[in-house]
C-alpha cells in the first residue's frame, strides 16, 4: 500500500468546486465506532489555485439529524497551488468520533479548482 490510499467507495463528504463562498455536505456519513480506523482525505480533483484563504471543516453529530459540531479543520493559505490528483490534507478520525460525519468548506469566488473530501481506510 506504499503511496496508495484505500478509499471508502461512494461515501464522499464533499465534492465541490472551490469558487464559491461556502459549501456543505448534502448528506452525512456514518463513521462512528471505527476506533481510529478511518481517515478524512482532501484531494484536488482539478488543479487548485488559491487567491484567498480556504478552510475545510469536518463536523460530527450523534445522528444524521443531530447538531453537528466541529471536529477538525484544514486551513489553506492564499497563494497555495495544488496539481490535479494531489492529496492536499489528511487526518485520522479520533476514536471518540460521534456516529455521523460531514464537511463544510469556506472559500472565495476568486479561488479556482475542485476538491473531493472523502473517507479512507487506514492499514492495520
Amino acid at each position: 500500500m506504499l503511496n496508495n490510499t484505500l478509499k471508502v467507495y461512494g461515501e464522499n463528504l464533499l465534492d465541490k468546486a472551490i469558487n464559491t463562498s461556502s459549501a456543505t455536505s448534502s448528506t452525512s456519513v456514518r463513521a462512528g465506532s471505527t476506533q481510529g480506523a478511518l481517515s478524512v482525505n482532501v484531494y484536488a480533483t482539478e488543479a487548485i489555485t488559491l487567491a484567498e484563504d480556504m478552510t475545510i471543516t469536518i463536523t460530527h453529530a450523534d445522528s444524521e439529524s443531530g447538531v453537528f459540531a466541529d471536529l477538525t479543520t484544514f486551513e489553506f493559505d492564499d497563494g497555495d497551488t495544488f496539481a490535479a490528483g494531489d492529496l492536499i490534507a489528511s487526518a485520522i478520525l479520533p476514536e471518540n468520533c460521534k456516529a455521523c460525519v460531514s464537511a463544510k468548506m469556506t472559500s472565495d469566488s476568486t479561488n479556482s479548482g475542485h476538491v473531493l473530501v472523502t473517507l479512507g481506510y487506514l492499514a492495520r
